[in-house]
């Protein structure tokens, strides 16, 4: 390709970024699906509340239990719903 031709201009169909395109949505797709999981999501926040209190220390460590409680209400099976117990 010289300088001087122009680029090919490609239809949706021809599109060299179509399947960049499908597998981002599978990835969504699968991101969701795990953040929809209460035991993922339970082994992930726990993950990150440890390394939050080694990070912030043990005198923060109730501000952390109470973030995580708070996060874990919007993600997972109950995704926000008020608990019945």
């Amino acid at each position: 390709m010289d300088i001087f031709s122009s680029p090919r201009l490609y239809t949706a169909r021809e599109s060299p970024h179509r399947e960049r395109t499908v597998s981002a949505m599978g990835i969504m797709d699968k991101a969701k699906e795990f953040a929809n999981n209460e035991e993922n999501t339970d082994k992930v926040l726990d993950k990150g509340a440890e390394f939050a209190k080694d990070k912030l220390g043990q005198d923060k460590a109730d501000k952390v239990d109470k973030a995580r409680d708070a996060i874990d209400d919007k993600l997972g099976d109950n995704q926000g719903n008020d608990q019945q117990q």
